[in-house]
């Protein structure tokens, strides 16, 4: 994990524009009720499932499009549109913030989350949920984590995916199916 200051910077998807920033100037709570400013503003987004209603526009979409994009077209496609927006709105905000994609069971299901670094704490945060929790210490790389008691690894981290080197659904699936070996065994 790089210093906290470097998750300040903007990702080649997650940089302020001028939607960015006007979304961004209505975060004006302190401590982790900066997070939730930041969650309030995604609501305002509609999830549509191309993957299942027009996979050939799911792959165009898919780990593409930048966080301006994203707000302007209101819809999202995936968890990783929403991390996306959540990150460039978050940072805008100052509020130093990681993009996890992670693998969460056998079988390569994958959901990406962020985490938000604020006077001294950890936050896991989950842009799709709206939900958010205090941590002990940062995720690491090599080791495995827990939501609701299943086991979760973590495939790349850094600014966006793009900025992770992960610029298509197939390198994507990629990744994640080597992380996947990384899980522990679960009966």
């Amino acid at each position: 994990m790089r210093n906290k200051e470097y998750y300040l910077k903007e990702g080649p998807l997650t940089y302020a524009d001028e939607e960015v920033s006007r979304v961004a100037s209505n975060v004006t709570a302190e401590g982790a009720a900066r997070i939730e400013s930041v969650l309030s503003e995604m609501p305002k987004l509609e999830f549509v499932d191309l993957y299942m209603l027009d996979r050939k526009k799911f792959m165009k979409w898919h780990q593409k499009r930048t966080a301006e994009k994203i707000l302007r077209s209101k819809v999202t496609c995936s968890c990783g549109d929403n991390a996306i927006v959540f990150c460039a709105i978050a940072r805008k905000a100052g509020i130093p913030t990681r993009y996890i994609q992670a693998v969460e069971k056998k079988g390569g299901y994958g959901h990406v989350y962020c985490e938000c670094y604020l006077n001294g704490d950890v936050y896991l945060t989950d842009p799709t949920a709206l939900k958010y929790w205090k941590m002990k210490e940062p995720i690491k790389l090599e080791n495995p984590f827990f939501i609701n008691k299943h086991p979760v690894v973590v495939a790349f981290d850094g600014l966006d995916n793009v900025e992770a080197g992960i610029k298509d659904h197939e390198a994507l699936l990629k990744v994640m199916n080597e992380a996947v070996k990384r899980l522990p065994m679960v009966a």
